[in-house]
């Protein structure tokens, strides 16, 4: 598991580096794309995690 989680890490900063340099292209469809694998990768870790569903913090309302 522990391989699995090293991977997700990596996997997710690969992402957020690639979110980073289309943003400051300003490509949107880029940014779609890459913002989804994100979600779907932040979704996997929780999961390895035991934390099952847990939302992200970007779907969390402030009270």
């Amino acid at each position: 598991m522990d391989e699995h989680l090293v991977a997700l890490g990596k996997r997710m900063q690969q992402l957020q580096e690639a979110l980073r340099q289309v943003l400051a292209q300003h490509d949107t469809f880029q940014v779609r794309l890459l913002n989804a694998d994100l979600t779907r990768t932040r979704r996997a870790w929780n999961v390895l995690c035991g934390l099952g569903n847990v939302p992200d913090a970007a779907q969390l309302t402030p009270c």
